[in-house]
């Protein structure tokens, strides 16, 4: 018989509503809504409604799945709030991006106990998928409003439900397939082929090396961004991820701005990394992405060779700002600074 890892993390799905008021339940209604044909392992790492979720609860799942997981398994099962869906199906389609047993995140609109929940439908969906189809990777089983089937999105694809209509869209290939009348209906185009997505799932065995970090700080422009607000000496992110608008621009305009980033390498993608992966405490990924100003690159070489600093390894592109066709200059430095030199001052000099 088959057995399906069930993980239940909270959320609305996880839910009851008294006096008017959702809030998590320590009552597990959803195991009336499993089939019986099928034996499941429950577990619950967590209990919370998903607008509080922080990565560390990510590294919580991944940890709960490495302690019960078994080969044998069909699949996985992690039911989860709407809010933060999006986000925990990124973050898990890398985690499990090469495993080779499908995984599929299950949400609801209401309590289980509600008539018209959602979560029934997209539940029976997910499970249909792990038993019938088997395919690998990480998925999002939802049904959209005034639907009468349930949609199937790449959970490394999927975006944040509308807050206007809560419908749940996908970027670049819209709905990877349908479940209706128990069957489903593959939509091929953008979307990566069955085959490709077996060949690329060869690993049987967990990542465990792989956890998230909570210190990672998102800037997003806006009319009137203040980088001042930004007190960075009291709590130093892992990385900065500074997302530009559509021009790839960022206003230049506050004499505060930030012109730069300057973090240890085996900080930059916001995973903390083995202890035996790290390259070197001493070396520091320098990144410029601005105008491209006459002088630029020699301004900076001159300044790191008055300080000592040895530049390791530098790239440089040239690309086009897609509206107004300016230069934009990219550089890219891992470079190692002596001991002597204070990295404040440094950030303040570049």
């Amino acid at each position: 018989m088959n057995t399906i890892l069930l993980i239940l993390t909270g959320g609305t799905i996880g839910s009851e509503k008294k006096r008017n008021i959702v809030n998590v339940s320590k009552n597990n209604y959803l195991e009336s809504f499993l089939s019986k044909k099928i034996n499941y392992k429950i577990v619950q790492p967590i209990n919370i409604l998903s607008e509080n979720t922080i990565p560390n609860d990510w590294n919580e799942i991944v940890k709960c799945i490495e302690e019960n997981w078994k080969n044998n398994f069909s699949g996985i099962i992690i039911t989860h709030g709407t809010d933060t869906l999006s986000f925990t199906a990124s973050a898990l389609s890398q985690y499990f991006y090469n495993f080779n047993k499908p995984v599929v995140l299950v949400s609801s609109d209401k309590p289980l106990k509600e008539k018209n929940a959602t979560g029934k439908s997209n539940l029976k969906a997910a499970i249909n998928f792990i038993i019938k189809i088997k395919l690998p990777g990480t998925y999002v089983s939802y049904k959209n409003p005034g639907k009468n089937f349930v949609s199937f999105f790449l959970g490394s694809r999927v975006k944040q439900i509308n807050s206007y209509d809560n419908n749940l869209n996908s970027r670049f290939s819209g709905i990877f397939c349908n479940f209706k009348n128990n069957k489903f209906f593959f939509t091929k185009e953008k979307n990566p082929s069955i085959l490709s997505i077996k060949k690329n799932a060869n690993n049987c065995k967990l990542n465990k090396k792989f956890r998230f970090s909570n210190k990672i700080l998102i800037i997003k422009p806006y009319p009137g961004l203040n980088y001042d607000i930004y007190n960075l000496d009291k709590i130093k992110p892992k990385a900065i991820l500074h997302t530009l608008y559509h021009s790839g621009t960022a206003s230049t305009r506050n004499e505060s701005k930030i012109n730069f980033s300057l973090e240890k390498c085996n900080s930059l993608l916001g995973i903390e990394m083995d202890e035996k992966e790290v390259v070197s405490n001493e070396y520091y990924l320098f990144t410029l992405k601005g105008a491209d100003n006459e002088g630029v690159i020699y301004a900076y070489t001159k300044l790191f060779s008055a300080l000592h600093i040895n530049i390791i390894d530098m790239e440089t592109e040239l690309r086009n700002a897609p509206i107004t066709g300016l230069p934009l200059l990219f550089i890219k430095s891992k470079i190692s600074i002596p001991n002597n030199i204070n990295i404040k001052n440094l950030s303040m000099d570049l």
